[in-house]
């Protein structure tokens, strides 16, 4: 069904089918749905119980939100794209949609939540999601050690900092193999395995 939300038939038929539903999920930039006269405080008229989840290049709230944004956006603002790649190479962004993905997620989490609290409590909520938080928690213990150490991470193409070998690398066959010894007694089986009992001393 495709409405026009500045028609009052179309504005109509949105509150009919608000009065009978669980969860609205918009994603205008913040302020629209209130400008089309279809805020929370209207719709939560219509129906109390009701779950709105707003999701948002920036969130509802704070100095971006006003500001248009999308995946490409945040993979880069939430520093993930600096991260990401090859220390000789230029920042790499995801080859797919990312952000979306994750706030997805977490806009489905919410939701779930949100809904239990409604069964047990009958009060409707608003789910706030941002694009770029949803993105910003994937590397937020980057924050975390800069705000300890003063020191920012730098691209490390696939390798982990904390494990070793962790990597993927090329057989005998020209085939690739992915491998992570990421806890000790991981990597003295690989030892074993490869025949090289010495690398655990």
């Amino acid at each position: 069904m495709a409405l026009d939300l500045k028609d009052e038939v179309s504005v109509d038929a949105l509150k009919r089918l608000v009065a009978t539903s669980q969860v609205f999920i918009e994603n205008f930039v913040p302020g629209k749905l209130e400008e089309l006269r279809l805020g929370p405080d209207v719709l939560h008229g219509i129906n109390p119980n009701l779950i709105i989840v707003r999701v948002s290049g920036w969130g509802q709230t704070g100095p971006y939100a006003q500001k248009p944004g999308f995946g490409t956006l945040v993979e880069a603002m939430s520093g993930f794209a600096h991260l990401n790649g090859f220390p000789d190479k230029p920042p790499a962004l995801p080859p797919l949609a990312m952000a979306d993905v994750y706030a997805g997620l977490y806009g489905a989490l919410g939701t779930l939540a949100a809904l239990r609290d409604v069964e047990a409590e009958g009060a409707g909520q608003i789910v706030d999601v941002s694009l770029f938080e949803s993105m910003f928690s994937t590397v937020a213990s980057e924050a975390v050690k800069f705000a300890a150490t003063g020191r920012v991470t730098e691209r490390s193409g696939n390798q982990a900092m904390q494990t070793a070998p962790r990597n993927v690398f090329v057989c005998k066959y020209g085939k690739y193999m992915a491998l992570s010894a990421s806890v000790q007694t991981m990597f003295e089986r690989l030892a074993k395995t490869i025949e090289r009992p010495d690398l655990v001393d």
